[in-house]
């Protein structure tokens, strides 16, 4: 066996009187430069490192053994903590300096005993987002003016006598794209709105049966002559606690895609039922031409389209949709605390199922 295939076991470290070295955890952690806090389950502070002591301003003496909450008055924190969701991380300024963007993870140790809590600056990527956000919501606002004065004067051209066959051909392709180029800009400032962090949604127990019909007929006036076959299928026994907003617009999107991306009179279905641990399930399944799996993990990205030559001849050579239904499904469905989980094989067609919590 060649010596780059041979398994490399370390070497424990030694003293120089050959004796095993114990590793000062405390100096290692106290070197890190993301800030580290032990807190114990009554969120009381027992330790802390330089990092941590500079972002947030404690001092040993006075701070130790204290409250976290009493020795920083934060009540971004405070709220954070008392919701007790730490699945995903808080996201505030420094107490010390507003400019400063930090980040914080709990992770519940020892069988729930203590807390460990990392404390990162995210003021670079803060700033990048931020600016990208500035940036889109300006070219989205700036661009829905002349676009609907684009809308406003292609509705007057069919009054317009003796146009010939070519001219009709070119109207009907420009209303199309301004059409696509008003849902681009629609979908980018909706999806800009769900991203603002302290924006709140109300909830209310929703019965899916007659809102889920509701959206199939729309979907159904979508397809249109391509006659698509919609076969929905309700548990009218299982309710969601969501807000009725977010749920239409992830329902709404995921039909719409089903629509767009498979072939005349494809069967779609719509599913409403409850797993076996009682999480609430929302699919929608085609037998379309299905995609490869490399594709999967972009789908819910932003402009990312999968164009295939099945979807091309179906659409007459233009691939419709804007890239953005699927991210704004994917945001929606943060914003329910639920998953998005996608399966789908070249040749079987594609589900798309919303795993939602327990009602």
């Amino acid at each position: 066996m060649r010596c780059w295939q041979q398994r490399s076991v370390p070497e424990p470290v030694t003293h120089a009187d050959g004796y095993p070295r114990q590793v000062d955890w405390p100096s290692v952690l106290d070197g890190m430069a993301d800030g580290i806090l032990i807190l114990d389950r009554r969120f009381v502070l027992h330790w802390y490192n330089t990092a941590a002591g500079q972002q947030l301003g404690l001092e040993r003496q006075r701070d130790l053994g204290w409250v976290l909450l009493s020795r920083i008055s934060l009540p971004v924190l405070e709220d954070y903590i008392s919701r007790a969701d730490f699945n995903r991380p808080l996201q505030m300024p420094a107490p010390l300096n507003g400019h400063v963007m930090l980040e914080f993870c709990f992770r519940s140790q020892g069988d729930g005993t203590f807390w460990l809590v990392l404390v990162r600056d995210i003021s670079h990527h803060y700033q990048l987002d931020q600016k990208q956000t500035d940036f889109l919501a300006n070219i989205s606002h700036e661009l829905k003016t002349p676009v609907t004065v684009f809308r406003a004067l292609l509705e007057t051209i069919p009054d317009l006598p003796d146009q010939s066959p070519q001219w009709q051909q070119a109207w009907t392709l420009l209303q199309q794209q301004t059409e696509r180029m008003q849902t681009i800009i629609d979908n980018q400032l909706l999806l800009l709105k769900m991203g603002e962090s302290d924006r709140s949604y109300a909830t209310e127990t929703i019965t899916m049966e007659p809102l889920l019909v509701a959206l199939v007929e729309e979907a159904r006036i979508l397809s249109g002559a391509r006659q698509h076959r919609f076969v929905l299928s309700v548990d009218p026994d299982v309710r969601l606690v969501a807000n009725r907003g977010l749920i239409q617009c992830i329902v709404a999107n995921l039909l719409t895609n089903a629509v767009c991306h498979t072939a005349p009179q494809t069967e779609v279905q719509l599913i409403w039922r409850c797993d076996d641990q009682g999480h609430p399930l929302l699919t929608v399944r085609d037998n379309g031409a299905g995609m490869a799996s490399y594709h999967l993990p972009r789908l819910t990205d932003r402009y990312y389209r999968v164009i295939t030559a099945q979807a091309a001849a179906d659409h007459g050579g233009r691939c419709h949709g804007s890239g953005l239904g699927l991210a704004l499904v994917k945001q929606a469905l943060e914003r329910c605390q639920a998953q998005l989980e996608i399966i789908s094989h070249p040749g079987m067609g594609s589900s798309f199922t919303c795993r939602f919590q327990q009602s």
